[in-house]
């Protein structure tokens, strides 16, 4: 009984290290992007991630943490795509900027997480949420989570 007991809190602990890993190469990673083409987004990922950490304290299982945070840290980085001689986060019309940001942020979002090495299941969930994240009439415990959050 106390082996098994241990064997979950090191597993858990294994856990925790390895998403504190991956978060500090993700936020590396989405800083860099941002500062180098549209800046003002940062800060908003930056509130947007505490948010998600806030709401993480009452969740269990490490792989909807591990879900959540990477949704937290790419659910805009479309915004820092090119677009026609600018980016996406400078466009004008706020319909077309919106939808461009969800569905190329998608894509930008599983190609960072493909060179991180994160698992295939939580690319798939994560470039989901990106691409969904501004469409409030989907059922998606993950979605309304990151909308909670998103609100800042």
């Amino acid at each position: 009984m106390k082996s098994d007991l241990k064997a979950k809190r090191n597993n858990w602990c294994e856990k925790t290290v390895k998403l504190a890993q991956i978060e500090e190469e993700l936020h590396r990673r989405v800083k860099e992007i941002f500062l180098k083409t549209v800046p003002r987004y940062y800060e908003h990922t930056l509130k947007v991630v505490a948010n998600i950490k806030n709401i993480m304290k009452e969740i269990d299982a490490s792989e909807d943490r591990t879900v959540l945070l990477l949704a937290a840290y790419l659910h805009d980085i479309g915004y820092s795509v090119a677009y026609r001689g600018d980016y996406v986060g400078n466009i004008g019309p706020q319909a077309l900027r919106t939808r461009l940001h969800s569905d190329v942020g998608a894509k930008f979002a599983e190609g960072i997480l493909k060179s991180m090495g994160i698992e295939p299941e939580i690319i798939k969930k994560v470039s989901y949420l990106v691409s969904v994240h501004h469409q409030q009439d989907i059922e998606d415990r993950y979605l309304k989570i990151l909308l909670q959050a998103d609100k800042v």
